[in-house]
């Protein structure tokens, strides 16, 4: 399953943002950051703009210490792997 993992590499655009953003659900709770859907979407392009800058900022630092996605076998699930992030750490 590993070996046919793809991990993107570029930049996340506006376009992807904005797409994802019209596709989340009205109506929903929102997270921790009480930040919800409707907000997302009343805040148009300028909002997608500054999340598209903010995932391309966090983008660019993790993709210098993420190494690897591993799939997880989920225990009550194992045909639906959990992914987790493998990263190097310095020795203590």
């Amino acid at each position: 399953m590993a070996d046919s993992l793809v991990v993107y590499d570029g930049n996340i655009n506006l376009e992807e943002v904005q797409c994802a953003v019209r596709s989340l659900m009205n109506n929903k709770a929102p997270g921790v950051d009480e930040i919800s859907a409707e907000m997302l979407k009343h805040g148009k392009e300028t909002v997608a703009e500054q999340l598209a800058e903010l995932f391309n900022m966090i983008w660019q630092v993790e993709s210098d210490t993420v190494n690897y996605i591993a799939p997880i076998p989920a225990p009550s699930a194992p045909l639906h792997p959990y992914p987790v992030s493998v990263i190097n750490s310095p020795s203590p």
